[in-house]
């Protein structure tokens, strides 16, 4: 693994100043939390602690604001992502396993669904989870159950790394050097057979995309560019004091409201955080509905005959954990004061 100063070496380099380092606006990076063994899986919980998947190790930490450690789980073989589901319950995928497992806030691991070679996950409006898996994306509806597959290298030719949501509406999706969007259901490719080994993507709420970019060639630099929603460059070189950058996740306040701190983990195995105010917005949430967020009156005034007091995804995501027979009625209001934990 080169080292921190030969790739600010080759920066210097890149852009011939003798008055000192390039720096983008994301610059100087300051690093959060070292020491990991390679800290490419990263999430941040609904009080702004970072979780991370020790692929190699098999554990999930999790590290507060000052830097402490907290072990999450060490009970998931080979775990490749993290993120959290409408329930605020921690999503992992496992390679060795073939499988997506849920794990409670007291620790306890179940299986969620069943996906072979999962290596980006988001969490959507309505409650279902998106899961990419290189050959195939899948959809889960909040409980797990299948609703959908979309292969994409038979279909697309794209062998999909990750999975990004933006504002409008639309999953972005990244390839070892391509960037595609998918809309409706249908994939659309925004840039192709770039000369940079890209990693980790995060949209901020004004749909400006971070993306993490590893040099390979000899010369280049490792940075963040950003891109707005059409995969159009807005800033190549934003942010260039990173080593091997591989993913990045935006913070979140003690509220559950995401801020504009950005994460980015290194391969190197240090956790940075972009400059302070460099963001140019918070980030965009990637699990866009959240179940301590429905309103309980709400939720029991529709059941009692007043109409569109809560948004359609709602709605949907409330029949899933319910009877799930496509209408909203008293036995998904039931099944929700259960998960509420207000009844029995």
């Amino acid at each position: 693994m080169r080292a921190r100063g030969a790739v600010l070496a080759a920066a210097f380099l890149a852009v011939g100043s003798s008055a000192g380092l390039a720096q983008g606006p994301g610059d100087p990076t300051t690093v959060f939390a070292d020491g990991f063994n390679l800290p490419c899986r990263i999430a941040v919980d609904s009080v702004g602690n970072v979780v991370v998947a020790e692929t190699a190790l098999g554990e999930i930490l999790s590290v507060d604001s000052s830097g402490a450690r907290t072990l999450v789980t060490n009970q998931i073989p080979d775990p490749r992502w993290v993120t959290f589901d409408a329930f605020g319950w921690l999503l992992v995928t496992s390679h060795t396993s073939a499988m997506v497992y849920r794990v409670s806030p007291q620790g306890e691991v179940t299986e969620f669904a069943e996906v072979d070679g999962g290596v980006g996950m988001v969490t959507r409006p309505d409650g279902s989870v998106w899961v990419a898996a290189v050959d195939t994306l899948w959809h889960f509806d909040a409980m797990g159950r299948q609703l959908e597959a979309i292969e994409t290298v038979e279909t697309y030719g794209i062998a999909v790394r990750g999975i990004y949501p933006a504002p409008n509406g639309d999953l972005y999706l990244t390839g070892s050097a391509s960037l595609w969007k998918m809309s409706d259901g249908t994939l659309q490719n925004l840039q192709a057979d770039l000369p940079y080994r890209w990693w980790g993507m995060a949209f901020d709420a004004s749909g400006n995309g971070y993306w993490a970019h590893q040099g390979i060639d000899e010369g280049d630099i490792d940075r963040l560019s950003l891109v707005d929603l059409d995969g159009n460059w807005l800033n190549e070189v934003w942010l260039t004091q990173v080593v091997d950058p591989c993913r990045c996740a935006f913070g979140r306040n003690p509220d559950g409201s995401t801020n504009s701190d950005l994460f980015i983990g290194q391969r190197d195995g240090a956790i940075v955080k972009a400059a302070a105010g460099s963001t140019l917005a918070a980030g965009w949430p990637v699990v866009g509905l959240r179940f301590s967020h429905i309103d309980e009156a709400a939720a029991a005034d529709e059941i009692l005959g007043v109409p569109n007091l809560l948004p359609d995804a709602t709605r949907t995501f409330l029949d899933v954990i319910g009877n799930n027979d496509s209408s909203y009625d008293v036995g998904d209001f039931r099944a929700y004061l259960i998960a509420a934990g207000v009844v029995d």
